[in-house]
């Protein structure tokens, strides 16, 4: 599996404050504990976070939280590619998230 650099927006399950939207993270994290690999079984919720791509909320396994002095940064976190997309109503199918680069005009 490769690993993303992210310095968006995210969310730990725990600090979800729609409880539909908690429900389905903890769904997804018991899909994505399970169905991956061996290895995840003894990850709890606090090794994942909840990112938006293309306006899926997607649980993501975080293997880099980017702390400094026991605070999140501005470095971002780091995650594995693969994802659990998820909404308010039903789990999608694992996938895995790609990143494209591209230019950003500054002036």
């Amino acid at each position: 599996m490769k690993r993303l650099h992210w310095t968006g927006e995210y969310l730990t399950i725990e600090g979800m404050d729609d409880c539909k939207l908690r429900d389905m993270a903890l769904k997804a994290f018991e899909y994505a504990r399970w169905n991956f690999d061996n290895s995840r079984r003894e990850l709890t919720t606090e090794d994942f976070a909840v990112v938006e791509a293309e306006g899926y909320h997607c649980l993501v396994h975080v293997t880099d939280w980017g702390k400094s002095n026991g605070t999140v940064s501005s470095i971002g976190i780091e995650f594995e590619d693969s994802v659990q997309p998820f909404d308010e109503d039903r789990l999608y199918p694992g996938q895995c998230l790609e990143v494209k680069l591209s230019f950003k005009r500054f002036y």
